[in-house]
């Protein structure tokens, strides 16, 4: 007679899958952070209004505007939750567009292309020309 016990290997199997979620959770929110602070730096600054309006969610993008001084910080997400990166000032466009000397045109797509090649998977989502 031959037995075969699969119950301890489903077990294993289930931790594992269980390791993997979480661990692409950390690396999804730690892109997100390190992609944030990247925007932040690269936003072109004459009040701080615009660099201060980085706003980081789960579940939905920022809406509306915060003062400035606003420190963005990563939400705690569940594995499988998209998070949103959103700056709501009306000129970001202008800004990402070049109109200020302090940052190159496409400033935000340059951030999101260093990710990009990180591994990470990032999509621009709305915005009036961003896509």
């Amino acid at each position: 007679m031959i037995k075969v016990e699969v119950s301890p290997l489903a077990a294993k199997l289930s931790l594992l899958a269980a390791n993997i979620r979480l661990n692409a959770n950390k690396r999804k929110q730690s892109v997100a952070a390190n992609l944030t602070a990247d925007l932040v730096s690269a936003t072109p600054v004459k009040t701080g209004l615009a660099q201060s309006n980085w706003q980081v969610t789960s579940g939905a993008p920022a809406e509306g505007i915060v003062e400035i001084g606003h420190r963005a910080s990563i939400p705690d997400t569940q594995p499988g939750d998209p998070i949103y990166i959103a700056n709501n000032v009306p000129y970001i466009q202008r800004l990402n567009d070049g109109s200020s000397k302090q940052a190159p045109a496409g400033f935000v797509e340059d951030a999101i292309a260093r990710f990009h090649s990180s591994g990470a998977t990032i999509s621009i989502v709305g915005g009036p020309d961003l896509g």
